[in-house]
């Protein structure tokens, strides 16, 4: 019974927490509003031919509103679906982060974006603040990214650890857009959190440790033309909490008086990552120069994903011709791995790019580009020197897509053409025969739009040929649909379907999808959506069939 109570809690403690801000412009305001959305659907699904992909039926409620009380916003949106069905307790989250002039408080689970490098894109459970009065910027964040999980998750979830984690920033910022922020992240595993999993399991689970301090600054210039910007920071990474810590009080005394941070063991690695850019923009011409560094095993607690061991600088120039109706731009960009000359081999990639785009008119443009891409492997240590296995490719792609259009008071009439060819080159002579390729893709659309009946119309051909010297394959078909809006009833319907030959060297077979649309939209804030799919797969040696149904009801207030 207490988790149900746990949204509504969360509002008033919010309310009450924002009641003593400054209430100097509080008649000026609405005294109370909301605003939102509630959605409510079902789907069922069945297939036949292969195993299902997915539950017989199922049904979602996602609900978000707004609340404001003078001036004070208050956002939370709550998701329920069928896996409390199945599993006895609803997937649910909540979150809300209510602002009041230069603060915000976040509570609940949200993603705080404080540096790339640092906390970005974690998903935290969470009570925190940010505070920007003046120049002052400042923020505060304290809870989890996870909960403890044990060998008996329901949800079929690896066992885990709880992880705990603090943000912190600090900095100054002006009303050009420039900041300086100093960013501090401790992430921290809770090796006491699972104590009913038995110790072979508890064994298995690595109890992690990471601190890590960050740099993020921008400074525009010239009027806003020239922008510098920086973003660093260096973790300290344990893999393992169990290992015995590191003894610095002989050596390194200094080290001592970091323990409270961190207390670095034998599983522990320090490593950083970097980037910096100097970007121009003026009316007709711009240039960006940028500079990224990630050494090997940099991790962060707070990013979900980063390519690590690279080094990377880009140029990105542009240049608006004319009336602005014809834009080039393009890149260059190096690239290295191998950054603490740990592997025995480099790996070096080139990339250059160049667009054109061009519209003299409102009836005919185009849009080309061509990009080159290459890996070049170069042997670090010659005692494991083998030439027959070390990369040497080049990766050529070319694009060419212009488009028509006729222009009518009844009718208007566009056909695009893309044209896409794709071809891998590789220099080793030992490993071409396996890797060499190349790719054609042609799509041939027509649409036509008919304003006055609300109805649209379209159609597309396509080809697709993949080949190399082992094997060849190829896709060929065509794409219809229509959809059509009566008036002002609130009634649309809609229709697609595609077919598609399909050639896998000796087998041959098709692909059918179909799909129905009805939309109805009643009074000022409801509306219905039914939809029906339909898959058909036709191969010698894979065929079966699909059908979705799905129904869904809106409302906004």
């Amino acid at each position: 019974m207490r988790k149900r109570f746990t949204p509504l809690f969360i509002l008033l403690f919010s309310a009450i927490i924002l009641a003593g801000q400054d209430l100097s412009n509080i008649k000026q305001q609405k005294p109370f509003g909301i605003s939102g959305g509630l959605s409510l659907g079902s789907y069922l699904y069945g297939a036949n031919g292969i195993p299902s992909r997915q539950a017989p039926f199922g049904y979602s409620v996602n609900a978000n509103a707004t609340l404001s009380f003078y001036g004070l916003s208050v956002p939370f949106s709550v998701v329920f679906n069928e896996q409390g069905r199945r599993f006895q307790q609803p997937f649910n989250r909540y979150g809300l982060s209510p602002t009041w002039k230069w603060g915000k408080i976040h509570l609940g689970h949200r993603n705080l974006n404080l540096s790339p490098f640092t906390l970005a894109g974690q998903t935290m459970y969470m009570a925190g603040l940010e505070l920007t009065p003046g120049k002052l910027r400042f923020a505060a964040a304290t809870g989890r990214f996870y909960n403890a999980v044990g060998s008996g998750d329901p949800n079929f979830q690896r066992p885990r650890f709880k992880r705990s984690a603090l943000a912190l920033k600090l900095g100054a910022g002006g009303k050009n857009g420039g900041f300086f922020d100093v960013i501090f992240l401790k992430g921290k595993d809770d090796i006491n959190s699972l104590p009913n999993e038995p110790d072979s399991v508890r064994a298995k689970l690595k109890a992690q440790e990471n601190a890590v301090i960050g740099l993020s600054f921008k400074q525009p210039f010239a009027k806003q033309k020239l922008t510098l910007q920086f973003d660093g920071a260096a973790s300290t990474f344990t893999e393992d909490l169990r290992f015995e810590p590191i003894d610095f009080s002989q050596k390194a005394p200094q080290v001592e008086n970091i323990g409270f941070i961190i207390q670095p063991n034998g599983s522990s690695h320090i490593n950083y990552a970097l980037e910096s850019s100097l970007r121009w923009e003026s009316q007709r011409f711009g240039l960006a120069a940028t500079y990224r560094r990630v050494m090997p095993e940099y991790k962060s607690m707070g990013v979900n994903y980063l390519l690590t061991d690279i080094e990377a600088i880009t140029l990105n120039p542009s240049l608006i011709l004319g009336a602005g109706k014809t834009v080039v731009s393009g890149s260059i960009g190096l690239e290295r791995n191998n950054l603490d000359q740990h592997k025995s081999e480099d790996t070096r990639r080139t990339i250059g790019s160049l667009d054109l785009s061009m519209n003299p008119s409102p009836v005919f443009g185009f849009f080309a580009q061509y990009s080159n891409y290459t890996v070049q492997q170069q042997v670090f240590r010659e005692e494991f020197s083998n030439d027959s296995i070390l990369i040497n490719q080049i990766n050529h792609n070319f694009t060419l897509a212009p488009r028509y259009t006729i222009l009518g008071s009844s009718v208007q009439h566009t056909l695009l053409l893309t044209l896409n060819y794709q071809i891998l080159d590789d220099q080793n002579q030992f490993t071409a025969e396996f890797t060499e390729n190349d790719l054609v893709n042609v799509i041939l659309t027509y649409m036509a739009s008919f304003p006055g009946t609300g109805m649209n119309i379209r159609g597309s051909l396509n080809h697709f040929r993949f080949s190399s010297g082992q094997f060849e394959n190829s896709r060929k078909g065509f794409t219809a649909g229509l959809n059509k809006k009566f008036g002002e009833s609130g009634l649309t319907l809609g229709s697609d379907v595609t077919f598609s030959s399909i050639n896998q060297q000796h087998s041959t077979g098709t692909n059918i999808t179909a799909s129905a649309l009805l939309d109805f939209a009643f009074g000022k804030r409801n509306s219905i959506s039914l939809q029906v799919y339909y898959l058909k797969n036709n191969l010698p040696s894979f065929g079966f069939s699909e059908v979705r149904g799905q129904a869904r009801y809106n409302y906004r207030f």
